[in-house]
């Protein structure tokens, strides 16, 4: 059996009972190029890319979006997915009066164009596996916003820092850094901490481009492939 993320693999030990042994942890590779010139709108702009679902929380995005206005920051934020839940989420844009602030993009068949027009990428999700939309994110020179659970965000962010650590524990709080927060989502005041984070990652990297080129190394396919070699042969 091969798993994306350790956490993963913890899991299918603890609730299905598998051999540690049976199951090798392989991440996804990504064919993202390094980089790349990330033209900025005039005005702050967070994506969020997903379908919209509840595990997928969007409703956290637009009660963090009510926060700017409180904090005195201008943002946009473009949703880029289509799901059972758009009339709602619709719906409460027009409650908090958000419909020049939030935007339901749905599906594009030229997504890293969004990526490349934003210059913060948030997740909400509450469940992951390995989400590549991260990957696609740092491709761009983005800034990363998102929840801990319990795979994926926090193997992808903080494992290639600290790649001989075995054991990535879970975030208690905030966990900040120059690229990107990870929030635990039983913090109280999530909304707000969310808008906080979004705020302080647009003010420090003042729209430039950010280099995560040793996360994408750690996860690129000359990286991984030789992984699958060595579990094949």
């Amino acid at each position: 059996i091969v798993v994306p993320t350790s956490a993963l693999k913890k899991q299918l030990h603890k609730r299905l009972f598998i051999p540690k042994n049976k199951v090798s942890v392989i991440p996804n590779f990504s064919h993202n190029k390094k980089g790349g010139n990330n033209t900025m709108l005039k005005n702050n702009t967070v994506l969020s890319v997903g379908r919209l679902v509840p595990e997928k929380n969007h409703q956290l995005l637009l009660e963090a979006s009510k926060r700017f206005a409180d904090f005195s920051h201008q943002t946009h934020v473009q949703i880029l997915g289509d799901g059972a839940l758009r009339p709602l989420l619709e719906d409460e844009i027009k409650k908090y009066n958000l419909e020049k602030h939030v935007f339901l993009l749905g599906y594009s068949d030229d997504t890293y164009r969004h990526y490349y027009n934003a210059n913060c990428f948030v997740s909400t999700s509450l469940s992951e596996g390995f989400p590549n939309v991260f990957l696609e994110a740092m491709s761009a020179g983005l800034p990363i916003v998102c929840l801990d659970t319990n795979f994926g965000p926090r193997e992808i962010l903080l494992k290639p820092l600290h790649p001989h650590k075995k054991n990535i524990d879970p975030i208690i709080d905030v966990y900040q850094h120059e690229k990107f927060s990870i929030i635990n989502p039983s913090v109280s005041e999530l909304e707000s901490k969310l808008a906080l984070e979004i705020i302080r990652l647009q003010i420090l990297n003042k729209g430039s481009s950010i280099n995560w080129s040793k996360h994408l190394d750690y996860f690129s396919e000359k990286s991984i492939l030789p992984q699958w070699e060595t579990l094949l042969i």
